[in-house]
């Protein structure tokens, strides 16, 4: 059942694209003024010597590696022009997927609505945001493009879906969640109840989709070898925490930090209202809406890959069958309960994307600064190895840490050794675990150095390296780092520095030289 909306909403959701494509726009710009941060190094250190086949972790994804490839050859290291292409992507995926639900569901203020509220997710800022998310953005508008052509191909009725065949294939060369494609397109087909699948279709439609799947992994174990699959090994391991959190973060969310914490308590509480709203109208004598019911279920076949870990990325192409799902719910309520519900629920989104910007904009000039000061390390005369005590590895929960060798040869400096001691999360850029400050944390022994670190109990505050099980004080190559309590280190060397040695301590905000 089409959603009813007033005359002016009518002539509003014809333009559903572009309304949809702006705000996606729009939520994309914060981005363009960051930097590159943490696995961005990598990516683009690898693109930069042409290595296309194994992406960092080991994933296969070169069609994804080829346009960092094709940028740095253009623009080389700055990061703006990776930014705008994230941005235009962001901005077609939210207009296509409008187009798509128009064209599965004939409603195209339903369709105006899915692109809005998918369009204003706050976890899109870690695909949008960060130059290393670009893999779900390239492999959802190519899926989207996909089922276009699959139905372009339906209406002609002849020959074989090629273009779709293709377009899935780049999907699936962009990140390998694109692989439920095929159940997720025969869920569409299943759920048409005018034009059910023939025999036909499956045989020339849907049977090459699994083809290329087939295929697809085949050359993917040609690519990587036997070890092609390890980087999906435990997907299941903490799938039903995981769906929780996904299931909570579609509708609420909140900070991962939260919502891992306690995923049942989240998951139920995002489960709340739409019961709620369910109870609502059949208590109201209305329809379940089917569509809520095909797009809860397009969630679940869509969501099946990315249970490896929770991670908010991960939540962008399952994100759009759950914006169809709210957006199908709200059109089945009264004209004042969708407003109210609509309201409250834009509202709190917009909210959070709004911490999510805050806390990537101070995470951003906490890595320009490290960055910097690296590279101006590595180029002092004599330096051949810089050590670093507190690395900052992610600020107000915004990952940092990278392989830093690359960073600084990417940025113009010297690819030097770095080692890294202890490695820290921190509320904001200004804390740096130094237990009373640089000049008390830091005193000389008989022995060396000793330095005492102080993570305090609060929000994105952790010790992140080394693992707890090796804060056993045990000394690593003139080094070791001993735990005295749940929240506090000392850190102590044994020799004092030679000159090709360069110490640093992380404090307020810049890294700091401990060198005469």
């Amino acid at each position: 059942m089409p959603i009813s909306w007033s005359a002016g909403g009518e002539r509003l959701a014809k333009h559903g694209p572009l309304l949809a494509s702006l705000l996606a726009a729009v939520a994309a710009v914060p981005g363009l003024f960051l930097p590159f941060l943490a696995d961005d190094w990598i990516l683009l250190g690898d693109a930069a010597r042409g290595i296309l086949s194994r992406t960092l972790f080991g994933y296969f994804r070169p069609l994804t590696v080829l346009t960092y490839r094709m940028e740095m050859l253009v623009w080389g290291a700055r990061p703006l022009p990776f930014h705008l292409l994230n941005l235009a992507l962001a901005s077609g995926a939210a207009g296509l997927l409008v187009v798509v639900v128009r064209r599965l569901t004939s409603d195209a203020r339903l369709a105006m609505l899915a692109g809005i509220l998918f369009a204003l997710h706050p976890y899109h800022a870690e695909s949008c945001w960060w130059i290393a998310g670009r893999a779900d953005l390239l492999a959802f508008v190519l899926l989207l493009a996909a089922l276009l052509a699959y139905g372009r191909w339906r209406a002609a009725a002849r020959g074989w879906p090629v273009l779709a065949m293709l377009l899935f294939e780049a999907a699936l060369l962009s990140k390998e969640v694109a692989v439920s494609f095929p159940a997720f397109l025969l869920l569409v087909r299943a759920a048409d109840r005018n034009d059910r699948p023939g025999r036909r279709e499956l045989v020339r439609g849907l049977l090459p989709m699994l083809a290329v799947v087939a295929t697809h992994f085949l050359l993917r174990g040609a690519f990587l070898g036997r070890g092609s699959f390890a980087p999906l090994a435990g997907t299941t391991r903490h799938g039903a925490t995981n769906f929780c959190s996904f299931v909570a973060g579609s509708v609420i969310p909140l900070h991962t930090e939260l919502l891992e914490g306690r995923p049942f308590f989240w998951g139920a509480i995002a489960l709340a209202p739409i019961l709620a709203a369910l109870f609502f109208i059949f208590w109201s004598s209305r329809p379940i809406p089917s569509r809520f019911i095909a797009a809860s279920a397009a969630f679940l076949i869509l969501l099946a890959p990315s249970l490896l870990s929770f991670q908010e990325r991960y939540l962008y192409l399952p994100s759009a069958a759950s914006a169809v799902a709210l957006a199908s719910l709200a059109g089945a309520m009264p004209v004042a309960g969708r407003r109210i519900s609509m309201a409250a629920l834009i509202l709190l989104w917009v909210g959070s994307l709004a911490w999510h910007g805050e806390a990537w904009n101070e995470a951003g000039q906490a890595s320009r600064r490290l960055i910097g000061d690296l590279k101006s390390a590595s180029l002092r005369p004599g330096v051949e190895e810089m050590v670093v005590i507190n690395m900052p590895y992610r600020v107000h929960g915004v990952a940092l840490a990278a392989n830093f060798q690359e960073a600084m040869a990417l940025s113009g400096g010297r690819r030097l050794p770095i080692r890294v001691i202890t490695a820290l999360d921190f509320p904001s850029a200004e804390d740096d675990g130094l237990q009373g400050g640089l000049e008390s944390a830091i005193r000389k022994t008989p022995e060396g150095i000793e330095i005492r670190l102080n993570v305090p109990e609060v929000r994105f505050s952790r010790i992140a390296l080394p693992p707890r099980d090796e804060l056993q004080g045990q000394e690593i190559d003139g080094w070791s780092v001993a735990r005295e309590d749940a929240r506090h280190l000392v850190v102590r060397s044994t020799a004092f520095f030679p000159r090709k040695q360069s110490l640093y301590v992380w404090s307020a905000g810049r890294l700091r030289s401990l060198q005469p």
